[in-house]
């Protein structure tokens, strides 16, 4: 099994390398369609279609991240701007309760760096401002009350916050 692995990774890699003799990369013609026809061959011979390759290609352009935030009975409330901030970022998130909460970015590396960044920032300032807010309130509510409405409010505004940059940012080149 192992050595099947690594045999389709040779293959994956010398099939990226043909791919890669192109006009463009500094290839004459004759050699970029020589690649081409190559790389045909390679895959009728091992049964591959080009949407593999292309699959195989993106698995290293991609990357995965879980961030503990050290949540571990209830989701930090920050979840609710998981999903703005995923739109912001190009990525895909979701989270996972268990004995950890953990919350996961899928997306191009940077991007889920990014998003990830983003999400310590907005717990940080959530707790922050909201410890600020506690300490001045005052008033016959219970403090669970007061920490939800406030945490509902601030990822109401951030979430606003991302969208208006969402919006403004260009849209990507194709």
């Amino acid at each position: 099994m192992k050595s099947e692995n690594n045999n389709m990774e040779a293959l994956m890699k010398k099939l990226q390398l043909l791919q890669n003799k192109t006009t463009a990369n500094g290839c004459t013609e004759a050699e970029a369609l020589q690649a081409a026809e190559k790389v045909a061959e390679l895959l009728d011979k091992y049964g591959l279609s080009v949407e593999h390759l292309k699959l195989e290609t993106a698995k290293d352009e991609v990357a995965k991240e879980g961030f503990d935030l050290g949540s571990k009975r209830e989701p930090h409330p920050v979840v609710m701007c998981m999903a703005d901030i995923a739109k912001y970022t190009s990525t895909r998130s979701w989270y996972r309760t268990g004995r950890l909460i953990e919350y996961t970015f899928f997306g191009f590396p940077t991007d889920v760096k990014i998003a990830g960044w983003l999400l310590k920032l907005f717990k940080e300032s959530m707790d922050t401002d909201y410890r600020a807010y506690l300490s001045a309130c005052t008033g016959p509510l219970h403090w669970k009350t007061v920490r939800k409405r406030f945490m509902d409010g601030m990822s109401d505004r951030l979430n606003v916050r991302l969208a208006e940059l969402t919006e403004k940012r260009p849209a990507p080149r194709k």
